[in-house]
């Protein structure tokens, strides 16, 4: 488990399940699973979840243009 209020925690907690992931073959292509993942936090943001996933969504929209498998957590 991590805690949620230490940033690094939750980044490697996303690098260990992308690791995991990486080796779970899909289908009969053996195509492998990857993920990009944006983080922002509910706190930062007086607790409005709408706002909170408006900006992961723009953070994970970030991760992706930057290349396949990133993570981008918010600062």
């Amino acid at each position: 488990m991590f805690d949620p209020n230490n940033f690094s925690d939750i980044g490697k907690f996303l690098k260990s399940m992308q690791l995991e992931l990486s080796k779970l073959p899909l289908g009969d292509q053996n195509h492998l699973m990857s993920f990009s993942a944006g983080v922002s936090f509910s706190k930062n943001y007086k607790f409005n979840l709408k706002m909170t996933f408006d900006i992961a969504d723009d953070l994970v929209y970030q991760s992706k243009n930057t290349g396949r498998g990133k993570i981008v957590i918010e600062g």
